[in-house]
């Protein structure tokens, strides 16, 4: 289990969190001060299943993905 996350990473993670926070958004019609409530959510969903991320099976994007949509 890796215990950080690399600057390049971190920054696929976070745009994951933030183009399904927008597609929630306007799919549930709530206003665009929800977006930051639901991107911290998404983001706090993954780090509580980051654990299961094996990296050798695929890169972080797709999981981060697969994980947040399932949220």
């Amino acid at each position: 289990m890796r215990s950080t996350i690399s600057p390049p990473d971190l920054q696929v993670v976070l745009h994951e969190a933030d183009v399904v926070a927008r597609r929630l958004c306007r799919k549930l019609r709530l206003s665009r001060d929800d977006l930051a409530d639901l991107r911290q959510d998404l983001l706090c969903d993954l780090i509580a299943r980051f654990p299961a991320f094996d990296s050798e099976r695929g890169s972080i994007g797709p999981f981060a993905g697969l994980v947040m949509a399932n949220r």
